[in-house]
């Protein structure tokens, strides 16, 4: 189970002069400079990324956190015509992981090795990337704050022990479908129902774990907004939350038999968790991995993207409104919106209000998201599935349940 008792918040209206007096003599601005180019936090990860002119011959690179405990990562570069390309890691949900980080200041700086001694370099937000806030998981009713800390040339981790705020949410879990779209009905068993039911378990069980769970709607009446403030999209930001579950019961008319559970991720993910979430459901719900090969990478997790037709089709219907499309939309995008949505910049999101059949995602430049997953627990189109998903909640979600404490 994650331990933790550290929040991380970022501190928009830090007064900098009054923090500046409180730095200890090793945090002080470095003779070598380098830019950080974006960072972020995904999930529970911070990650950052960069790059520097540097004519000597490079032969390691270090993120390190300094302070009176002393963090180093090694960090990925590639070196190209005397330019040094670095970052921590190409998956968003890899990284630092904030859990570990004990509270105090540190200030975030590059070692870089030419030799067995390394040159310091201090960081600057070279783009003015937004500062993040990040609450570790609730541990009896305390978190840690961490605040990143873009000063000048200098760049600071803040962690500091805290209760955890009322409106700060370890896990959002989203009920799919309700109000008046039902999802798919069979043998007079509505999708959204099934969605609300083993939501509503997850949070208690969940909660009696010691976790703050959220869920995207409490009533299977209610016509929940996609996106805007206090929507679908929009809660899991709201509580900084760290992971965002949207659940499913899948459905599908074909001579082929489907059944099975199917996990739906980001691609720039490490896929870890979603294959422990795959594994866990099917054992303890006595189920089976889906068949479908469609979007498939390994046994029960699927990575959906777009595919070109889809953007082809998609650009066609904005050219004949004479409306820009989103260029940043390409095959590496995922399909999904509670994936691509909720992730910010780190997923792809891009719902800025242009496309009239949508509010704005007011969150899609964030560059602080929760780690999102789609779960399809099986085919309710199969009767087999449809016995487990009517009369084995408790095993299905024990899978889920299990998943988190393991992660």
């Amino acid at each position: 189970m994650v331990k933790s008792i550290v929040v991380i918040i970022l501190l928009l209206t830090l007064n900098f002069s009054s923090f500046e007096d409180k730095i200890p003599d090793y945090l002080k601005e470095n003779e070598k400079v380098v830019n950080v180019d974006f960072f972020n936090v995904y999930g529970k990860s911070f990650n950052i990324e960069g790059s520097f002119e540097d004519g000597g011959n490079v032969i390691d690179l270090n993120l390190v956190l300094e302070g009176e405990v002393k963090y180093s990562f090694p960090l990925k570069y590639k070196i190209e015509n005397g330019k040094i390309n670095y970052q921590l890691n190409k998956n968003i949900n890899e990284g630092i992981n904030l859990e570990e980080i004990t509270p105090g200041t540190y200030q975030v700086i590059l070692e870089i090795f030419h030799s067995d001694t390394p040159v310091k370099a201090s960081l600057v937000n070279a783009n003015d990337v937004a500062d993040v806030e990040y609450y570790t998981f609730n541990n009896d009713g305390l978190s840690n704050k961490i605040v990143t800390i873009s000063k000048d040339k200098s760049f600071f981790l803040s962690v500091v022990e805290g209760v955890t705020p009322n409106n700060v949410f370890d896990i959002v879990i989203d009920p799919g479908h309700g109000g008046s779209d039902t999802g798919p009905v069979i043998d007079g068993y509505a999708e959204k129902d099934f969605n609300l039911k083993y939501a509503l378990d997850l949070e208690v069980k969940l909660s009696a774990l010691g976790y703050k769970v959220k869920l995207t709607r409490y009533d299977n009446e209610v016509n929940i907004p996609t996106y805007g403030l206090n929507s679908r999209v929009g809660m899991p930001y709201e509580t900084k939350a760290k992971i965002f579950l949207s659940l499913h019961f899948n459905n599908i008319v074909s001579e082929q038999r489907f059944y099975g559970t199917e996990i739906y991720a980001a691609p720039n993910l490490n896929l870890d968790f979603a294959k422990k979430l795959a594994d866990n459901i099917v054992e303890y719900g006595n189920g089976s991995y889906s068949p479908s090969q469609f979007s498939k990478v390994m046994n029960g997790v699927y990575v959906r993207n777009f595919k070109s037709y889809q953007i082809d089709e998609f650009r066609k219907m904005f050219d004949e409104k004479n409306t820009p499309f989103y260029e940043s939309i390409s095959t590496s995008t995922p399909y999904y919106f509670v994936i691509r949505e909720t992730g910010g910049l780190m997923t792809g999101a891009y719902v800025d209000g242009r496309d009239d059949r949508y509010d704005e995602n007011p969150y899609y430049r964030s560059n602080i998201a929760a780690e999102a997953y789609l779960i399809e627990y099986a085919y309710m189109s199969d009767p087999s599935d449809l016995n487990k998903i009517i009369n084995n909640m408790d095993g299905f979600n024990k899978g889920v349940i299990e998943s988190i404490i393991n992660y």
